[in-house]
Order: structure tokens, then C-alpha cells, then sequence
């Protein structure tokens, strides 16, 4: 079966990119062979958040590439990965359902069809887990802030 998957980092960090660049697509591809599967492309974007499909070039061009029939089938590490929005998660899994493109999650283990209420009950536990990473995130900085605490900032230095 052709397949591709799918690949997002939050940050540019030079740390994840080389983590998606080079760990990420070795597994997969070792993953994806392993199931029979030909794998076709990789989509990954990088510095994306999953909260918002918009701006994410590659996600955008997988859906076409869906509605084209290109693939059958979805590998995706996790929800997360893929969105971290209940509505488009739904939205777009309908759709791949819609076009014949099987989701598979990797973390979910070898073969286990999961039904939609699962996957629903997933995307909003990633959702959740989003906004809360969000309010730590800015309690921190407002806890910094108050107490006069700089934060760590990159300062480049000329040698």
C-alpha cells in the first residue's frame, strides 16, 4: 500500500530539527518497511504549532496529495503531531476516512484499528494538553517578570 507520514516540530530549535531530520525519518522509514508499506514522501514542517492548520505548508500539500488519491495510508508518531485542534483534527480525519486514507498512529502500536470516538476523545486530550503548556508557559514569565529575572537569551559572540 503507498503510504506517506507526517512530521511537525513546535520550534525551529536546531536540536529538533536535526531530531526531525535525521531520527524521525530514519525510524519511519524502518517502521513503514516493516509493515509492507511502501512509503512514498515525508511531510514535515518545522517551528509550526498544531493548534492551527493554516500556515502549515506541508500539512496542506498532504491533504492534496490525499484528494489527488496519491496514498492509502496516514503514519502520524501521534494526535499531537498532527493536530493539537478537535475540530480540525475532525474535520480532516473525516475527510482522509472519506478519501480511503487509513490513520495510522505509530504510539498506538502494531495494528490496532481505533475507532473514531477514541480518536475524538484523543484529539481533545491533545488539545487540552496544548492549552495547558500554554498557561504554564506564561505563568512562568510572569512569575520571572515579577521577580525581576532575566531570561535566558541567545547572545552571539565574535571570536
Amino acid at each position: 500500500m503507498d503510504a506517506v507520514a507526517y512530521i511537525r516540530v513546535s520550534t525551529n530549535k536546531e536540536e529538533q530539527e536535526l531530531s526531525l531530520e535525521n531520527s524521525a525519518w530514519i525510524f519511519l522509514k524502518k517502521y513503514v518497511g516493516n509493515r509492507n508499506d511502501t512509503l512514498i514522501r515525508i511531510y514535515s514542517d518545522k517551528g509550526k504549532s498544531a493548534t492551527k492548520m493554516k500556515n502549515r505548508k506541508d500539512l496542506q500539500r498532504l491533504l492534496s496529495a490525499a484528494r489527488r488519491g496519491e496514498f492509502q495510508r496516514l503514519y502520524v508518531k501521534d494526535i499531537s503531531r498532527l493536530f493539537r485542534n478537535t475540530l480540525d483534527f475532525i474535520t480532516v480525519s473525516r475527510e482522509l476516512a472519506n478519501l480511503g486514507v487509513q490513520l495510522h498512529l505509530v504510539n498506538m502500536g502494531e495494528g490496532k484499528d481505533i475507532d473514531m470516538f477514541t480518536l475524538n476523545l484523543m484529539a481533545m486530550i491533545a488539545e487540552n494538553e496544548s492549552q495547558k503548556i500554554s498557561e504554564r508557559t506564561k505563568f512562568g514569565k510572569q512569575f520571572s517578570k515579577e521577580r525581576g529575572i532575566v531570561p535566558n537569551l541567545f547572545l552571539a559572540t565574535t571570536e
